[in-house]
């Protein structure tokens, strides 16, 4: 769906991390999943939904309230914490036209700016992995926010950064919690869903949707 006849190039593109540029959610869904079930957490897909987007201290949060008692969220943590380093070692996929996209945005001399609720930590290991850094002109991570996603901090202090109002930039969200977010501030907002298919409250608002980012390139070629 989209709502305007032709396409305005943004003057500056703000892009979502995980779920958007590289293929974590499934990664996070699967090693949460079975670090839950190791400490008898039924942590099903619906209620997994949750956690999609939030920042990491809210995640802990809501497995402890659904540890229970006698959750040791200590042991939890080292537990998951091996199960992600042994993924990160082997390698997290980027998403389908990641690259391309942010080659295609940087021949064009689109400013571009990273806009996650990740830590500094896991992006660093992106940006090494990927050779990205020299894409974006800065990151607003979680720990540079007092208000995370869906709230509209992150997105209003990357466009203050620029120096740009908010509606002449473009967001790429993968969840509602990123698109209320970048529409809260007043961006145009593109959705490509990962595991969250838009709400109705998202699809009123959201510019486009896309399987992909290869088709957000097509998109802005038009």
């Amino acid at each position: 769906m989209g709502h305007r006849t032709m396409t305005v190039m943004p003057t500056a593109i703000l892009l979502d991390l995980d779920g958007t540029l590289i293929d974590t959610e499934l990664f996070y869904r699967r090693i949460w999943q079975s670090t839950a079930d190791e400490f008898a957490i039924d942590l099903s897909d619906t209620l997994y939904r949750k956690f999609i987007g939030i920042r990491l201290n809210e995640c802990f949060q809501l497995i402890t309230d659904l540890g229970g008692a006698g959750f040791s969220l200590s042991r939890f943590k080292e537990r998951l914490r091996q199960q992600e380093d042994s993924g990160w070692q082997a390698g997290i996929d980027c998403k389908l036209g990641s690259n391309e996209l942010l080659q295609f945005l940087h021949n064009r001399k689109i400013p571009m700016a990273l806009v996650t609720s990740a830590g500094q930590a896991k992006i660093s290991q992106v940006m090494n992995q990927y050779h990205w850094s020299a894409y974006f002109r800065f990151t607003i991570s979680g720990e540079d926010i007092e208000q995370p996603k869906p709230a509209p901090e992150s997105y209003l202090k990357a466009a203050k950064k620029l120096g740009l109002p908010p509606d002449e930039c473009l967001a790429l969200e993968d969840s509602n919690i990123g698109m209320r977010s970048a529409l809260g501030a007043g961006c145009r907002a593109i959705m490509i869903p990962d595991l969250d298919e838009p709400d109705a409250s998202v699809q009123k608002h959201t510019e486009q949707r896309f399987p992909d980012l290869f088709s957000v390139i097509t998109y802005l070629s038009s």
